[in-house]
């Protein structure tokens, strides 16, 4: 009996330092121009991809480190700024801010930044599209608190990079929006090739090897099809 209850105690306390970690803080910034209906899906958003895909000391050496580095400095971890597109919206924070993306990530202190077009906003179809863009840059953190060193090389293969986080996205908008947007982008030709995807699939091991543009692999869907594939 002795010997049973030493061992219930050890489970004990060690079910408690397991469950016992701390979690990876986010600021939230979000700029007073984005509509009320936004803001509230961001916060639904985060919620639901933090519990999912939990990001603590416990993940990765660069989290554990940036956690106690910006903690710090600053008491959480990363900033997330979002906005309704305008001219400089955080003058005070950042300069030149542009697009979305995770910012800055070979730096001690990266970022996330959500550029919400206003005409995306005033579209039905396009509207998903703002709110599944939180799951995809949400999805780069995670990615770079699993594999902090290879998030951080260029030259890692993009296709991987992109590809993971579109197709989460996509499976975001699908299950709580009723929404297969990733399907009608994979029919417009125009968007990706399907040809260079097959036949030269080595171009989107690279950024600078599979641009965004001219139909190489826009809004993704390239590199979304080799993670399916």
């Amino acid at each position: 009996m002795k010997k049973i209850f030493i061992v219930f105690i050890a489970l004990v306390l060690y079910s408690t330092s397991v469950v016992a970690v701390e979690k990876f803080k986010f600021k939230y910034n979000l700029h007073e121009n984005l509509p009320k209906k936004w803001v509230t899906e961001f916060n639904n958003i985060i919620n639901i991809v933090q519990e999912v895909m939990p990001i603590n000391e416990n993940t990765n050496h660069w989290v554990k480190n940036n956690m106690k580095l910006m903690n710090m400095k600053q008491g959480y971890g990363m900033d997330i700024y979002a906005w309704k597109r305008t001219k400089n919206p955080f003058p005070e924070k950042r300069a030149n801010m542009k697009g979305s993306c995770i910012c800055e990530t070979n730096s001690p202190a990266p970022w996330v930044q959500l550029d919400i077009n206003p005409k995306d906003l005033a579209d039905s179809r396009n509207r998903i599209r703002t709110y599944s863009v939180i799951v995809h840059e949400y999805f780069h953190v995670y990615q770079r608190a699993l594999s902090h060193d290879k998030f951080s090389d260029r030259n890692s293969p993009k296709w991987l990079f992109e590809g993971g986080a579109k197709v989460l996205q996509e499976i975001y908008a699908r299950q709580y929006y009723k929404k297969y947007l990733l399907k009608s982008d994979l029919q417009e030709q125009k968007r990706w090739s399907i040809k260079k995807v097959s036949k030269e699939p080595n171009l989107y091991e690279k950024y600078n090897t599979s641009p965004q543009k001219n139909g190489f692999d826009s809004n993704y869907a390239g590199s979304a099809f080799m993670v399916l594939a």
